[in-house]
Order: structure tokens, then sequence, then C-alpha cells
């Protein structure tokens, strides 16, 4: 890539990053997922956007970003909470105390509702569109060259750097991802969280460095 365009790309993501975090906390409130791990989701799908993005009158980066940063986080929302099957009496549990104050419920029934909310809201998320085709993205780590992100994804570990590829990035479902690997779809979610919890101590650890 010539210089130039390389600079520009690097511009476009420390100009836009600010539009991952509101994104990322509005569906982590709807999904009851981890924020955080929605926001490193999200900076993935702003690279991804950076990387792809053809100037049109018609479309401006600002526009084309959040679509990507919006389809990286669906996809991952997607198939976490396809891995998630709760018991019939579980679920009728959770419709008893679903409108009850917090604060009046166990821990046991807290966990309860939490799962439910997860599974059904679900539903509504899905119904939204991913505005990305089906095309792998670019592998970040031969092409974000002295970029903070790159930096981060070189420290970890080679076998989670291979799950972020997979899944984020090249956007298999977990269940094709552990196929792959030869692992279940619930073993890939778990390496997947471990991942992004690890590439965002990473990230505050350059950031403050």
């Amino acid at each position: 890539m010539p210089k130039v365009q390389h600079q520009e790309r690097n511009h476009r993501i420390q100009k836009y990053l600010s539009l991952v975090k509101p994104i990322a906390r509005r569906f982590a409130y709807q999904s009851g997922c981890d924020c955080e791990d929605l926001i490193q989701v999200g900076c993935l799908g702003l690279i991804k956007a950076s990387q792809r993005y053809k100037q049109t009158e018609e479309n401006t980066f600002h526009v084309f970003a959040k679509s990507h940063i919006r389809g990286a986080i669906l996809h991952y929302l997607r198939d976490s909470a396809s891995l998630v099957r709760l018991p019939r009496r579980v679920e009728e549990r959770a419709l008893l105390i679903r409108d009850k104050n917090e604060q009046t419920l166990c821990p046991s029934d807290q966990l309860i509702r939490q799962s439910y909310k997860y599974k059904t809201n679900w539903r509504e998320l899905d119904g939204q569109s991913i505005t990305t085709n089906s095309n792998s993205w670019v592998d970040i780590e031969s092409k974000e060259k002295d970029n903070t992100m790159k930096l981060a994804l070189q420290k970890l570990a080679r076998n989670e750097r291979i799950i972020l590829q997979l899944v984020i990035v090249e956007g298999l479902s977990l269940r094709k991802a552990g196929k792959k690997l030869g692992v279940s779809a619930m073993t890939i979610q778990r390496r997947l969280k471990r991942a992004l919890g690890h590439l965002r101590q990473r990230l505050t650890t350059d950031q403050s460095a």
C-alpha cells in the first residue's frame, strides 16, 4: 500500500474511533453482553471499514464506518446468542421475575434474568441488517503497520490471534471456526472472550505507557 494511502487510512481510524463506544454501549445494553468486549469487536470493524473504503459523494466514511462497526458487533452477538440454551424451568422462572426490582432478587435470580434478557433481546437485534458482504476481511496483522491495534494483536498468544482472525476478521461462525480448529463452538466462544479480554488489557497498557 502506498505510504500516502496508509497514512490516510490510519488517520481515518483515529478520527472516527469515537464512533465505536456509543454503538457498543447501545448493543451491550440491549443484549446484556459485556460492553468492553463489544468495543474491541467494534474497533476491528472500524479497521475493516478503513481498509475497504472508497470515497464517493454518496458514501461518506462516517456512514460506511458505522455500518461496519455495527456489522462486526452484530455478527459477534449472533454467534454468542445462538449458543444460549435455557432449560424450561429457567425460562419459566425468568418470566416470573422479569419485572421485579433488581435489588430484591437473590444472586441466582439475577443470573436467570440476565441470561433470559440476553437470549430474548437478541431477537430484536437479529432483525437489524448487517451491511457487510461475505468477503473475508484483509489480514490485520500484515496490513496494520504502526497501528496501535496491530501492535496489541502481535502481543497476544498465537492461538488467540487465530481465534480473532477466524471469527472477527474473517467472519466465520463459532461453529465453523470450531470445526476448522477441531473444537466445539462453546470452546471457541470461551477462547474468543478470553482473547478479547487480553486484547483490551494490551491496548490499555500500550495507551498508558
